[in-house]
């Protein structure tokens, strides 16, 4: 049994440095105590298997320097991403190409790339909303304040 995040982006909904997420351009750092598969919270970094030799901390900080030179090269960045996910099980003959959507998980996560200060940030807001076929995921108030983090090497 399989159970898969989607992402879809649409390039119309995205400004400044945060356009560089639709074309597959990393633009964080990879997820926390991830050790096999270094990659971005959005699917688009290269795994650690792909930069081989690298530690961790060497890795952050390659994906620290590109983001920095997306904004700076771009500017402010905003961008709206639509998250659901699909289910298959290979024991029933399902693969993912005719996986089902599960109901009820969609997402709405809104993103935002800035330098401010000389200090750079990325900020994240995620909050239910219907997409791609699937009603509103279920998600707390709390949840949905949105998170800003500084982007260091």
């Amino acid at each position: 049994m399989t159970l898969r995040e989607k992402i879809e982006i649409d390039p119309q909904k995205l400004t400044g440095a945060a356009t560089s997420l639709g074309k597959g351009v990393m633009t964080g750092t990879p997820m926390e105590g991830n050790k096999t598969n270094l990659s971005d919270f959005n699917g688009y970094g290269l795994p650690q298997d792909k930069l081989p030799g690298l530690t961790e901390a060497q890795v952050r900080a390659f994906y620290a320097r590109v983001y920095r030179q997306l904004v700076d090269r771009l500017g402010k960045g905003t961008g709206d991403l639509s998250q659901y996910f699909i289910f298959w099980d290979l024991r029933t003959g399902m693969i993912e190409t005719n996986a089902v959507k599960v109901n009820q998980s969609g997402f709405n996560s809104h993103i935002v790339m800035e330098k401010v200060g000389g200090k750079y940030f990325i900020e994240l807001k995620k909050t239910p909303n219907a997409n791609n076929g699937v009603e509103a995921g279920i998600m707390d108030a709390a949840a949905q304040n949105s998170i800003q983090d500084e982007v260091k090497p």
